[in-house]
């Protein structure tokens, strides 16, 4: 569900983050079909932790500490050097990312939240 909610927030193009969020309510009613496992899923720090990002303002970067950040690295090898390819959304840079886009990001978070 992490996974699914930064896609939201951080993807630039419509048709990626239109898929995401029909995966997002895909899982939502996986979730729900099985009492009590939303709640081990989805905890109330998880929540409050996406609505302060749907809330950033714009141009402020977006606080990444609650993102799913996974560790590709294996004991006793070279860290893999990853490229963040959401850099520029997340930075909310005016220069780089338009208002619109930014605007209709955050949108499909809200609506992610709503469901």
């Amino acid at each position: 569900m992490s996974l699914l909610f930064q896609n939201l927030v951080c993807e630039e193009r419509s048709d990626i983050r239109d898929a995401s969020l029909s995966a997002w309510k895909t899982a939502l009613s996986i979730l729900s079909s099985s009492p009590g496992r939303m709640d081990n899923v989805i905890t109330q720090q998880i929540i409050l932790d996406w609505y302060a990002i749907v809330m950033t303002p714009l141009g402020v970067a977006v606080d990444t500490s609650a993102f799913y950040n996974p560790s590709f690295a294996v004991a006793g090898a070279v860290p893999i050097e990853r490229h963040n390819v959401d850099k520029n959304m997340l930075a909310q840079d005016p220069s780089l990312i338009t208002a619109e886009i930014t605007l209709k990001a955050r949108i499909a978070a809200a609506t992610a939240l709503a469901n």
